[in-house]
């Protein structure tokens, strides 16, 4: 697909896997760069499938992948990818949505009674 304004197409095929306050985010490329070759990705992301999307600045990188991080544990957030040339910004991919896992840290162990095993020192 080739736009007149020579922006990129949509990412494709976006993924996710939750770790602790994080979803790591893969992508394909576009099947069309546009104009010129494509110089950043751009993610977003809500807690909404058509809320209010934040961009998450993870810098300038062609990397197609990226991993959101300051998320809060227990929440479905949608994910948005757009690729970006020098004549600007394309459309978004398709949105995605991925839960944020609870925790993953176990709790502390309890103790309620240690019993010596010889009786004690003496």
């Amino acid at each position: 697909i080739s736009y007149e304004d020579g922006t990129p197409g949509a990412p494709r095929s976006v993924s996710g896997t939750s770790g602790p306050n994080r979803v790591q985010l893969s992508w394909l490329p576009p099947t069309s760069s546009g104009s010129s070759s494509i110089i950043d990705y751009v993610v977003s992301y809500s807690t909404t499938a058509n809320g209010t999307y934040t961009t998450y600045d993870d810098g300038v990188s062609t990397s197609t992948s990226a991993s959101v991080t300051g998320l809060t544990n227990g929440t479905t957030y949608f994910f948005k990818v757009a690729a970006v040339n020098a004549v600007g910004t394309g459309p978004a991919s398709a949105t995605m949505a991925q839960g944020v896992m609870a925790s993953d840290v176990p709790g502390a162990p309890t103790v309620s009674t240690v019993t010596p095993i010889d009786g004690g020192l003496q």
